[in-house]
């Protein structure tokens, strides 16, 4: 683990120590090999890479639920509507690919919600209504928490890379300036 700053890392809200940026690289990295400090952040940056390719993997997912479920609540709440005027619902359905069949539905009073995995389960109108509410909040809350999640990730990688690159340069000016000291010796 690559110790990014003088006092212990805070944690971020998904457990990875945030990289924190170093003031003074040379006393950072005296007494230490650098190539091992250099190998600490690349082993970090690759952590926050997997972690901000998650992040983003789920953020796609949820933006792609969020928008069904609020097609399935606005159908939802229209077949309850219907139902509550006593209109008859008529509907076309997939029989199979590409062959559809129309339907009268008179008085509906289940709807039957796909859950995932396979599983259909039938609710009233208001227990569906609720449902999917509560799922479209939560996905709503958890899309904005994956946002800030990456927002974390993405700040936490471009310290690093600041971090190394730093580590690296100063590792450079450290060697230069000793070649150039052995190069005076020789010349005295």
């Amino acid at each position: 683990m690559v110790e990014a700053g003088a006092s212990a890392p805070e944690k971020g809200e998904l457990e990875i120590p945030v990289a924190q940026f170093i003031e003074d690289v040379e006393a950072y990295c005296e007494g230490k090999d650098v190539d091992g400090v250099l190998k600490g952040f690349q082993d970090r940056m690759q952590q926050y890479k997997m972690i901000e390719m998650r992040l983003t993997q789920r953020k796609a997912s949820l933006l792609h639920k969020t928008p069904e479920l609020r097609k399935t609540l606005d159908l939802v709440r229209m077949l309850k509507a219907k139902a509550d005027e006593g209109e008859v619902v008529q509907t076309d359905f997939e029989l199979a690919a590409g062959i559809f069949a129309k339907a009268n539905i008179d008085k509906p009073q289940f709807v039957c919600l796909w859950l995932g995995a396979n599983v259909m389960v039938e609710y009233t109108f208001t227990e569906a209504i609720h449902l999917l509410e509560v799922n479209l909040q939560n996905a709503e809350v958890n899309l904005e928490t994956v946002q800030k999640d990456l927002t974390f990730v993405r700040e936490s990688i471009t310290t690093t890379e600041v971090s190394m690159a730093r580590v690296y340069n100063a590792d450079v000016r450290r060697k230069r300036g000793g070649a150039a000291k052995g190069a005076l010796q020789e010349a005295k």
